[in-house]
């Protein structure tokens, strides 16, 4: 072969002319350009060339400029990190319309009865739904709760942050049918509706090799650092828990899981390759595994050899590179900075040591934790692995690289031009929350499927429905034949904080059963945005268990007055005036009984019948003694006497101006106006209400 061909023209050489070689050069092909050229040194030559130092090193790894300013007003940082950071959202949206449209979806019914649709042909992005169910899922990292069930919940929780809430973003059904399917949107159709215990890597290794690609177009590679990533998968009910294998290795703080073996760019610490480990079978059958190598005997490459060739090839090893991994080449010039080594002394003192080392081991020990930090954000401060639980396994890897690509934009912010002290200070949760800031903005979900809005409100249709009585029937049973059908009606729930007045209506809240108007009554919203939005236990939506509708009286906003009124509970406390019973009828007064002669006792001409004398003894002494009188005034009272009747007839009621305060009946309502508390004036309607009252006769 020309390899062996080489080595057997060198060894025919001389001795000496062996010795005072300069050069060799090693052919792996027929062409001219196809050789190694290898310099040859000699005993008392050393390399004075610190690759390492070049003009190279110092340059920015990033091949395009990425928006990035200390102002975080002046960039949207949602916007960047898709456009530069994570694989293409292009017709996704669509293809998830397509995957839930087929009956063998597991998400099929719900689509279909819901009317979800992910595709907006009408909007500015098409996909802008898929970009805010990613960005929810980061934004999910910031929140104490996880999973969909806790993170939709609303209102406070039982600690100090109250309930994420995220329903107003977009709603649960909606989500869920994302997580269903997003794991499919870079696949081959052929895999949809596969058995999910069969399905091959075949399913996330597209979006790996976009993820990929995106990086060799962002960075420009000289210095790489090899090393591997978990995510963590703990099956529990089969060996690979729906995955096609798993891998263990007890060394790293997850050990069991998905392996990623990755290659960081060490100026920046950004991921520029990705490659999952596989199975046996199918590792063997990569690129450069068990070809002929370009060795003298031309051996097969090992695969630890392999690998490294992958991830150089992979990442965009630019020529003249270095990389650092399994093994290394490089120069052996002295670095400036020694390597301070400690150690104990015999009295139990910690002494330095500075050891010389070369500039190549100086710059492998500064970036080998560089992919280890990496993980760390990643996994313990990000951790969206544990915010989204699944117990679909590549929902769980798509989760993993979803959090590298966010720590990827992070550590693009200290390589820029900005002060350090911004850079320090970004770390990986502000991260995140920036990411999120478009949720508040433009980034926002529209139900197409709701009617559009009218005068009795813009709420969805399905979010009502019509009160039934126990035997589920909308209408009242009818005691004549010729009787109208009357609907069953409850009091609004939410009307009862502004009016003590009875508001009846015939819809209720179709999640929690709350009575309900669809109109705003006066008021700047519906009762059904208000009992939508509201995070109040007792008002809101499904946020607490009730058997009645009671509403407590703090929640009264009709019954709350002034400092100096009494509480709607103190005034509901105030002992009743004591009224004088009717008499009970007696068990025995039954006709032909003997105790009572079989006759009826009659009330005497002069005396008045219990339920008058009542009437009279809870009447206040002004009020009785007007209506006992036959003499009707035919010119309205005084105002002294007007303000006493209105007193009597209603102890409440208040002036038009001044302060107030609530009193039993018969007292004198004073006012800051006079000492003696005349001084306040009564509006018009007042004192009408007050003539009206006393001059009514008997």
């Amino acid at each position: 072969s020309i390899e062996k061909e080489c080595v057997q023209e060198f060894l025919s050489l001389s001795l000496e002319e062996q010795k005072s070689a300069k050069s060799y050069a090693q052919k792996f092909g027929p062409g001219e350009g196809e050789a190694i050229q290898w310099t040859i040194l000699a005993d008392n030559e050393q390399i004075v060339t610190d690759a390492m130092g070049e003009e190279a090193a110092n340059k920015s790894p990033f091949k395009v400029d990425i928006p990035w300013d200390p102002d975080v007003n002046k960039v949207d940082y949602n916007e960047t990190f898709f456009k530069f950071f994570f694989p293409s959202l292009a017709g996704k949206a669509k293809l998830l319309d397509k995957w839930l449209s087929d009956p063998r979806c597991p998400r099929y019914d719900t689509a279909k009865n819901d009317k979800i649709v992910f595709h907006r042909e009408d909007d500015e992005d098409p996909d802008k739904l898929i970009r805010l169910c990613i960005t929810l899922m980061i934004v999910g990292s910031l929140k104490v709760q996880n999973g969909v069930e806790n993170l939709w919940k609303r209102g406070p929780s039982e600690g100090f942050e109250p309930h994420a809430n995220f329903g107003q973003f977009i709603p649960a059904n909606y989500f869920e049918c994302f997580v269903a399917g997003f794991p499919f949107l870079w696949c081959d159709e052929k895999y949809w509706y596969t058995d999910p215990k069969l399905l091959p890597w075949e399913v996330v290794l597209p979006f790996f090799d976009e993820c990929n690609s995106k990086r060799n177009t962002l960075l420009a590679v000289i210095y790489l650092l090899l090393d591997e990533s978990m995510s963590g998968w703990r099956p529990k009910t089969s060996k690979a828990g729906g995955l096609p294998n798993i891998s263990y290795e007890p060394r790293k703080p997850v050990d069991l899981g998905t392996m990623i073996r990755d290659a960081a760019e060490c100026k920046s610490g950004v991921m520029a390759f990705l490659d999952i480990v596989q199975d046996v079978v199918n590792q063997r059958r990569k690129k450069y595994t068990d070809e002929k190598s370009h060795l003298p005997k031309g051996e097969k490459v090992y695969v630890h050899v392999a690998e490294t060739l992958r991830q150089a090839e992979g990442a965009g090893l630019e020529r003249g590179g270095w990389l650092c991994g399994d093994a290394f080449f490089g120069t052996t010039v002295q670095h400036e900075t020694p390597y301070v080594s400690k150690f104990e002394d015999e009295f139990g003192h910690t002494n330095t040591k500075d050891l010389a080392r070369p500039s190549i081991a100086h710059m492998m020990y500064e970036y080998l934790p560089l992919i280890d930090e990496h993980n760390k954000a990643r996994q313990n401060v990000l951790a969206l692995e544990k915010t989204w639980p699944t117990k679909f396994g590549f929902f769980r890897v798509l989760t993993t690289a979803i959090g590298m690509c966010v720590v990827d934009l992070q550590r693009h912010g200290p390589n820029t031009s900005v002060s350090d002290e911004f850079a320090d200070n970004f770390d990986i949760k502000r991260m995140a929350n920036l990411i999120g800031k478009a949720l508040l903005s433009y980034l926002t979900y529209k139900n197409t499927a709701a009617p559009q809005p009218t005068q009795r409100g813009s709420v969805p249709a399905d979010s009502f429905a019509r009160i039934t009585d126990k035997f589920g029937s909308i209408h009242r049973p009818k005691k004549n034949v010729n009787d109208r059908l009357r609907a069953v009606q409850l009091n609004c729930y939410i009307c009862r904080q502004y009016s003590d007045k009875q508001q009846n209506t015939q819809w209720k809240c179709a999640k929690c059963g709350m009575p309900l108007h669809n109109t705003d009554q006066g008021r700047e919203q519906t009762c059904l945005e208000e009992h939508l939005q509201s995070c109040n236990p007792f008002l809101g939506c499904n946020l607490m268990t009730r058997s009645s509708w009671s509403l407590p009286n703090e929640l009264r906003k009709f019954s709350a007055a002034d400092d100096q009124c009494l509480s709607a509970t103190r005034t509901a406390s105030l002992p009743r005036e004591a009224t004088p019973s009717p008499p009970k009828r007696s068990a025995k007064r039954k006709r032909g009984d003997n105790a009572s002669g079989g006759v009826r006792k009659t009330r005497r001409s002069g005396d008045s019948p219990p339920r008058a004398r009542r009437r009279a003894s809870c009447r206040a002494p002004e009020e009785s003694s007007a209506q006992t009188s036959c003499l009707v005034p035919l010119v309205p009272p005084p105002l002294t006497s007007v303000r006493s009747h209105a007193r009597a007839a209603d102890p409440y009621l208040e002036p038009a101006e001044g302060p107030r305060r609530c009193i039993g009946g018969g007292e004198r309502v004073q006012s800051g106006a006079g000492e003696g508390g005349d001084g306040h004036a009564w509006s018009p309607q007042t004192a009408a209400n007050c003539l009206s009252t006393t001059m009514v006769p008997p």
